[in-house]
């Protein structure tokens, strides 16, 4: 949702995730709004990008899921294909927090009654 935000705002998005079925969820929802962007299939490990490709290189909520020398490689290649003066941003959620320790317990209640 933040991507389809910033490409509704004229900013040129590329999507990129290792899972197919995050991809066609994206995917719904940008044709909804008749954006078009690029969806790549691929890994934060290996991204399939040329070095200094991006002016911006950002991830949500992924970073957290990996052991630190995995996360040194990520941000490694992040940075690869940021271009020279780009932004790197990585969001990621503070499992002590109040909203995200509520917004887990919310989620796991609405998926049980599904």
């Amino acid at each position: 949702m933040n991507s389809l935000a910033l490409a509704a705002r004229g900013a040129r998005v590329t999507l990129l995730d290792v899972a197919k079925p995050a991809l066609e969820i994206a995917r719904a929802y940008y044709e909804q709004s008749g954006i078009e962007v690029a969806f790549i299939e691929g890994s934060i490990f290996a991204l399939p990008f040329d070095d200094g490709t991006f002016d911006v290189v950002w991830n949500t909520g992924v970073i957290e899921h990996f052991e630190p020398e995995e996360r040194r490689r990520a941000v490694t290649e992040m940075l690869r294909v940021m271009k020279p003066g780009g932004t790197m941003i990585t969001i990621n959620p503070n499992a002590s927090a109040r909203v995200y320790r509520f917004s887990k317990e919310w989620g796991g209640r609405k998926r049980k009654r599904v």
